[in-house]
């Protein structure tokens, strides 16, 4: 099976693809940028809105697996790019499957679109994004579905929540677990911005693979539309304490308080992705950090 990844060079798809490669498929990568590992068995550089690169990279393909984005953190300063990219893209990437007659289009989306909302958050619930990025994939996940209405696309759209690991490489992300971790590791108590009580749902880069891994294989409805998380929710306050005791650092978090207090929470529910792919997260926070910090300082 012959698969074509968008933003191939980003966290998601330099996971995905090693994952793809171990498992025999035939892998086109298709980013802005050469290529930064060498899973690939064909690589197009080009833009994500150029229909016809999109057309070329998609020949012979039977599945996308649309990862092609611009980062949440840039999209309030530059939402014309976001919307360009997230939402644009997002267009130009079915009209070429449809074009050329891909079998399966994959969807990355984000928890974003669910904004406002709090507590357990099932696909059905109503979107309420509150930034660029959250309108931006929202509207994505619109086109998504018009071209599953249309009857010419498979599709199926993953919202992730908050996903947590390394690098591909080993290095460490600038999300908020790698920065508590890298306070600790140089000996300080990790500063939390604003209300340490907010909560998120963090789930593993391997999961998500797995997930997405399953999804090629398996025969599925088209228009589904499946979290991604673990239906657990932490705290930015254990975060920070977890952090701490695993790299034995006496005392408490530093809180850094902002205007908002609210102590925003927001967990996947699960029993949609349980149904259909009998999914269960195999990784737990708490102990990846221990043992992350401890490979570190052992």
């Amino acid at each position: 099976m012959r698969i074509l990844t968008t933003g191939a060079s980003g966290f998601v798809g330099s996971w995905t693809s090693q994952r793809l490669k171990n498992q025999g498929f035939e892998l086109v990568g298709f980013d802005c940028q050469p290529p930064s590992h060498q899973h690939y068995d064909a690589w197009h550089v080009g833009d994500v809105t150029d229909i016809d690169a999109l057309t070329q990279a998609m020949a012979a393909c039977e599945v996308v697996l649309h990862l092609a984005v611009l980062p949440q953190f840039l999209s309030i300063g530059d939402p014309v790019s976001d919307l360009r990219v997230n939402t644009l893209g997002t267009l130009q990437m079915l009209r070429a499957a449809e074009k050329v007659g891909v079998g399966k289009v994959i969807l990355v989306s984000s928890s974003a679109v669910y904004g406002t909302n709090q507590g357990c958050l099932h696909e059905n619930t109503s979107l309420k994004p509150t930034t660029p990025y959250g309108v931006s994939k929202m509207a994505a996940e619109a086109y998504c579905d018009l071209f599953h209405q249309r009857g010419h696309l498979h599709t199926t759209v993953l919202r992730l929540f908050n996903i947590y690991g390394l690098f591909a490489d080993g290095s460490m992300r600038e999300t908020v677990e790698g920065r508590f971790k890298k306070a600790v590791l140089a000996g300080n108590a990790p500063t939390i911005v604003g209300n340490p009580d907010r909560s998120f749902d963090f789930v593993h880069i391997e999961d998500v693979t797995q997930v997405i891994s399953s999804l090629i294989t398996c025969q599925l409805p088209s228009g589904l539309t499946l979290n991604v998380g673990t239906g657990t929710a932490t705290s930015l306050m254990q975060l920070a304490t977890w952090c701490m005791v695993a790299a034995g650092i006496d005392g408490e978090p530093h809180v850094l308080p902002t205007p908002s207090t609210d102590a925003h929470s927001q967990i996947a529910d699960l029993s949609r992705i349980e149904h259909y792919l009998d999914y269960r997260p195999q990784h737990d926070l708490r102990t990846w950090i221990q043992r992350m910090i401890k490979r570190r300082t052992g």
